[in-house]
């Protein structure tokens, strides 16, 4: 059984892990659509841009 002050550190560090993994995939996706936007009329990168938003 987990103390309260060991469950609190696993839990932080769980939190931390998945915060990193939404963080690059947060990263990951603004540079595709940066990259693409380059690419693409105004008009689909808004599309884009609100799909991202969902």
């Amino acid at each position: 059984m987990l103390y309260p002050a060991e469950l609190r550190a696993h839990v932080a560090l769980n939190l931390q892990q998945h915060e990193k993994k939404a963080n690059r995939k947060k990263f990951f996706f603004e540079f595709n659509f940066r990259f693409f936007g380059v690419k693409i009329n105004g008009t689909r990168i808004i599309l884009v841009f609100a799909i991202a938003q969902i």
